[in-house]
């Protein structure tokens, strides 16, 4: 059995899973976004302290693995994100944040090699897998304000929120895996950022409470998700007759 939202992103899928031909399909919602419809967590606080005007989580999806040969991006990283490659450009970002009341998270894939530095600042803080193992993760999400990644999927179960989302797409042309999509950039409904001048209006207009893409956001989270009610977890235990 498969368990996907609807038809459309199971075609998407099954162009890289390539599931066997008898493979059955489940549809509906997937049950770890239930937690997303049970109110607003209090992860945050087992990982910081204080408290910010606005949080903001940068995920980026995984580029060079721990173990093995495998790297998804001739490009290096020395921050483990994109956009930001330069020290400097690393304490303007914490000033800026600062100044802002905003607290940006960068939460590293849990596959991802270590091969940046993750020097300590004051409204900069890294999630790596031993950090992200103290909290729920996607209760951790119901506690952002906003969300920029990239390539990942992790965008589409945070639609379900309705916040800001941004992609950080200056390396595209060096992302080495295809896209299942035939324009990937249809469905990326948010800021694009393709320097570090759009990554601070980005943080900017999340400050002020703007979100220009609400209405194209909302067109995209439907086509590539279930109806939601948060009863994944219960519709599956339904059909297990659990």
């Amino acid at each position: 059995y498969v368990l996907t939202t609807n038809e459309f992103v199971y075609r998407m899928s099954n162009q890289s899973m390539q599931y066997a031909p008898e493979t059955k399909v489940i549809y509906g919602e997937l049950p770890r976004n239930d937690v997303l419809f049970s109110g607003r967590g209090r992860e945050l606080e087992k990982l910081v302290e204080g408290s910010y005007d606005k949080v903001v989580m940068w995920a980026p999806t995984l580029r060079e693995v721990k173990k093995g040969n495998r790297s998804d991006s001739s490009r290096e990283y020395p921050f483990g994100i994109s956009v930001v490659y330069r020290e400097e450009e690393m304490e303007q970002l914490n000033e800026f944040l600062r100044q802002k009341e905003i607290l940006l998270l960068l939460k590293i894939h849990p596959n991802q090699k270590k091969n940046y530095r993750d020097r300590e600042y004051s409204n900069i803080r890294y999630l790596d897998a031993k950090a992200i193992k103290k909290v729920h993760a996607y209760k951790l999400l119901t506690q952002m304000d906003a969300m920029i990644s990239d390539y990942s999927s992790i965008v589409y179960d945070y639609m379900l929120l309705d916040r800001p989302i941004a992609w950080a797409l200056d390396d595209m042309e060096e992302y080495q895996l295809p896209f299942l999509m035939e324009n990937p950039l249809e469905y990326m409904p948010g800021e694009k950022l393709y320097c570090f001048q759009d990554l601070l209006r980005f943080l900017e207009q999340v400050k002020r409470g703007e979100d220009p893409y609400r209405q194209e956001r909302a067109l995209i989270a439907a086509r590539c998700n279930a109806p939601m009610e948060g009863k994944g977890c219960e519709h599956i235990a339904q059909f297990l007759g659990l």
